[in-house]
């Protein structure tokens, strides 16, 4: 049934296996259990959604800051579903959070709003030191370009120019894609990554 926990759950979280929970305080027992398992408290902070009041916003909140990755991820995706435009505040300052997990959460969070603050602060996180594995790029600076060149307008074109020269082969061939769009001009499909990087040198745009 329905915002109904089995007794399973209950008994892992180490809860009294009453019937069944009945607010949201029940949820929030679960959430902050530390001998609980990651998927229980998981689980609990969402299912904390389906009956949560605008007052309990903050404590959903606070979980951005617990000390586990996963209640910072699922504190996340939970405020996005009670309340989207904080989800979006926090989503920003969690950008430069140190799991992976979450600064990706937190990208879609963002992008979903892609508002020219927003497209810029995304952009300022491309380069950052903490989206690389030494000179190799991390999965989630694509997943970002591939927000921004959504939206991206001629002004961002210097974006694309700069990650054309970019080793991963995905996000080289994403900008490339993306300069086409931007500048009209077609390149021959043949060598397409290796034939804009000689046209954004020979129109000395780096």
């Amino acid at each position: 049934m329905k915002n109904k926990i089995t007794f399973a759950v209950l008994l892992l979280a180490g809860l009294h296996a009453t019937a069944a929970i009945e607010n949201f305080s029940d949820y929030m027992k679960i959430v902050k259990n530390e001998k609980a398992t990651m998927n229980v408290r998981w689980r609990a902070l969402m299912q904390s959604t389906e009956l949560a009041k605008d007052s309990d916003v903050d404590e959903i909140r606070s979980f951005v800051e617990s000390k586990e990755w996963y209640l910072r991820n699922a504190a996340l995706v939970a405020l996005k579903k009670v309340d989207p435009a904080r989800a979006e505040i926090e989503a920003v300052k969690l950008l430069s959070d140190k799991a992976l997990v979450v600064r990706s959460a937190a990208v879609e969070i963002v992008a979903q709003n892609m508002n020219e603050n927003n497209k810029k602060v995304l952009i300022q996180e491309v380069d950052k030191g903490y989206n690389f594995n030494k000179a190799s790029s991390l999965w989630i600076r694509r997943q970002i370009l591939e927000k921004v060149a959504r939206v991206a307008t001629d002004k961002d074109q210097n974006v694309f120019v700069k990650n054309l020269f970019d080793p991963d082969k995905k996000i080289s061939e994403l900008c490339a894609n993306t300069l086409e769009r931007l500048t009209g001009k077609k390149m021959a499909r043949k060598k397409f990554v290796e034939n804009w990087r000689q046209y954004a040198k020979q129109e000395n745009w780096f």
